[in-house]
Parts: structure tokens; C-alpha cells; sequence
């Protein structure tokens, strides 16, 4: 089964966009309009229900990105990045804009006893006091208990590499 990407848009006012998105972001995604918008300020994409990322979602983010750029002043949030999304603000230019920043993304952890992984919120200014720690390995994320059986759980991922946003 097809998981259509789907985006509710929200808008508080004064200039305030919210993109709340779901789904697979690939070939058939259609993406907001943003030169539709009126008086923009600042433009929230929520990736929380976002479940999959292609290549073509990719090329088409950034070219929508790219029109933002164009907008004077607009500062851009990303907020509930799972790892997907993480990966591409490290490693793909235009991503994530100049004017733009993380506020919150998800860490993967994984169960060995039940074979089950499973996400856990972090806000970034949380993480930012302690960065130069995670870094160098001296600090990681706190330990989890696994949802399912309650057991002890590792982290999915090399934390400095994956932190590496954070530095930009």
C-alpha cells in the first residue's frame, strides 16, 4: 500500500506558516505552493508523520527550498526530523536553507530483545549547550527502555556524524 503524501498548512497569522507533513515524500508527492503565501515571516515545516524520502522527494524539496530563498528575511524551522531528514540536512546543499534551523528531531533506537526500533524526541536547544561533549564523544543521549518489552536499547546511529547539523 501507497502512503500518499499528504501536508496540512496551517496559519496563527502575523506572517506564520505551519506545514505539517505525512506520508512518502517521493516522485508523486505535490509539495505546498509557497508563492501562494501572503506577508511571509516565517514558514514551520513538521515532518512528524513523514515515512519515507526518495531521491525525487529530494530533488523536489530542494527546488521548492530554493524559492524560498527568494522570500527577504524569512526565517524557516524544521521541526520532529526523523533521522531521513537529519541525513539530508548533513549531507545535501540547499536541504536545509542558510536562514533556516533545526528545532527538534528524532532519535533511533533499536531493541535487541524484540526486534522492535522506536523514536525519541530531542529538542535541539537541549542538545546545543553540550554540543562540543557529543562531539567528541564525551556525552551521548540518555539511555532508553524499550516501549515494547522494557529493556535496555542502543542508539541507531554515530551520534557526532549525526550532530553534525548542529555545527553549521
Amino acid at each position: 500500500m501507497i502512503d500518499v503524501f499528504r501536508f496540512k498548512t496551517e496559519s496563527p497569522g502575523q506572517g506564520i506558516y505551519i506545514f505539517s507533513f505525512s506520508g512518502n515524500l517521493d516522485e508523486l508527492a505535490k509539495l505546498p505552493k509557497l508563492e501562494d503565501l501572503v506577508n511571509v515571516k516565517k514558514i514551520t515545516f513538521d515532518f512528524m508523520g513523514l515515512k519515507f524520502l526518495s531521491s525525487a522527494g529530494i530533488k523536489s524539496w530542494v527546488m521548492m527550498i530554493d524559492k524560498i530563498k527568494e522570500i527577504p528575511d524569512i526565517e524557516i524551522e524544521f521541526s520532529n526530523c526523523p533521522k531521513t531528514v537529519i541525513d539530508c540536512v548533513n549531507s545535501i546543499e540547499g536541504f536545509l536553507p542558510e536562514k533556516g534551523f533545526v528545532s527538534s528531531f528524532k532519535i533511533p533506537y533499536f531493541c535487541g530483545e524484540c526486534d522492535q526500533s522506536f523514536t525519541v524526541l530531542e529538542p535541539t536547544n537541549a542538545v546545543i549547550p553540550h554540543l562540543d561533549k557529543f562531539l567528541n564523544k564525551q556525552m551521548t543521549f540518555p539511555e532508553q527502555n524499550c516501549p515494547t518489552c522494557n529493556s535496555r536499547t542502543e542508539i541507531e546511529l554515530p551520534v557526532p556524524r549525526f550532530l553534525k547539523f548542529l555545527k553549521k
